[in-house]
């Protein structure tokens, strides 16, 4: 059974996800409400967490169509730091109020190791550290993954 995923931060990068499970996936733009992505302190990535204003959306994509096995490798990526939840999204690209079920990591980790003062930005991690972040994070944590035959 196919499975979807909410992303918002550093797997909302093609380059990021191809390096992981070895496609890209279809996705949408979905928002998240009610939610809230803060950088991690001392990291380039964002964590996401419940907001006291459900005014408050987060922009990401909503992956579709990925198999078991990817999802053992976004989880085994994800570690112990995020925990995959059961979420509601509203797809974005129609005129119609689109609401759809899916899964999405939530920062698990305490508060205090996020930045709260700050938000998460896409464009600027895209700009200025995925190159890094590519090199120094997730091509090692795909050579982890194929030295354990996952």
């Amino acid at each position: 059974m196919p499975h979807s995923l909410f992303v918002y931060g550093t797997l909302m990068a093609p380059e990021v996800v191809k390096t992981l499970i070895g496609r890209v996936p279809p996705s949408m733009p979905a928002i998240l409400k009610g939610y809230i992505r803060h950088p991690v302190i001392g990291h380039v990535f964002p964590g996401l967490i419940k907001c006291r204003d459900d005014n408050v959306c987060t922009e990401g994509l909503m992956y579709h169509e990925l198999d078991y096995k990817e999802m053992r490798v976004l989880d085994w990526f994800e570690d112990v730091e995020y925990t995959r939840t059961n979420i509601e999204v509203q797809l974005v690209g129609d005129d119609s109020l689109n609401i759809e079920t899916t899964q999405v990591y939530v920062w698990t980790n305490p508060g205090s190791d996020l930045d709260v003062a700050k938000s998460w930005v896409y464009r600027e991690f895209r700009e200025n550290r995925l190159d890094w972040y590519l090199k120094n994070t997730v091509k090692p944590c795909r050579h982890g993954l194929d030295e354990l035959n996952y």
